[in-house]
């Protein structure tokens, strides 16, 4: 009987440390993820237009050439 109840409670004591330890980590990492997001997708949204706007300076150019 004490090799079940060893068993039983071994399974509940990972359970919950295997859910400590996922919630902190994911937490954590969720909130950094969102952040870099949004720093990258600003950065994408200034070179597009930069890319744009030298797009027309190349076509004005050579319009003119």
């Amino acid at each position: 009987m004490e090799i079940w109840v060893a068993l039983v409670g071994g399974i509940i004591i990972g359970w919950v440390v295997e859910w400590v330890v996922d919630w902190l980590y994911w937490r954590r990492g969720v909130e950094a993820f969102y952040a870099t997001e949004a720093e990258l997708r600003s950065q994408v949204a200034k070179l597009s237009a930069e890319n744009e706007e030298l797009r027309q300076q190349l076509t004005s150019a050579k319009d003119k050439g």
